[in-house]
């Protein structure tokens, strides 16, 4: 049913889909292909629901997963993303409404792109700054300071000289 996915993971899944689906049976999975998400992506049919599974790599950071799943939920909350029924970063998994044959925009697609950027910049909450690997680097070297080591004769760079 879910291709790659070792006997573990598979548990956890099986288990948040079964809190999720509450008693509804899955009558089918298809791995969704395209996107540019590193996670696999699978489509999940019940009889009355249709739902994205979403299975993040726990080769990434935990931050990058903490920081997606913050920003999946706002942008949820707002009607800026689908539906999320469940979340968790730790594990890696996402459940989410699948979005059918919608096309994104209508008629006047331009106003409608402006008021959902409108509306995005205008969330009550913070989307958290991007954590990439620069700053897991500059992390690094941080604590490497704080410990005393000896001077590290970096080239400077986007404003770090001072590590």
């Amino acid at each position: 049913m879910f291709s790659h996915i070792d006997p573990l993971r598979l548990s956890a899944i099986e288990k948040v889909l079964q809190a999720v689906l509450k008693g509804n049976s899955v009558t089918q999975v298809e791995l969704m292909k395209g996107g540019y998400s590193s996670s696999q992506m699978y489509r999940v049919l019940t009889d009355e629901n249709v739902y994205v599974l979403r299975v993040m790599g726990l080769d990434q950071p935990i931050e990058d997963r903490r920081q997606q799943h913050v920003c999946l939920q706002i942008a949820s909350s707002i009607g800026l993303a689908p539906k999320v029924y469940y979340s968790n970063p730790e594990s890696g998994i996402v459940v989410m409404e699948c979005i059918l044959h919608s096309e994104p925009y209508g008629s006047d697609w331009l106003l409608e792109l402006a008021r959902s950027l409108r509306q995005l910049h205008h969330v009550p909450q913070e989307f958290p700054k991007y954590l990439g690997p620069s700053h897991f680097l500059l992390e690094i070297l941080s604590r490497l300071k704080k410990e005393r080591l000896p001077r590290l004769n970096l080239p400077r760079f986007g404003g770090h000289e001072n590590i």
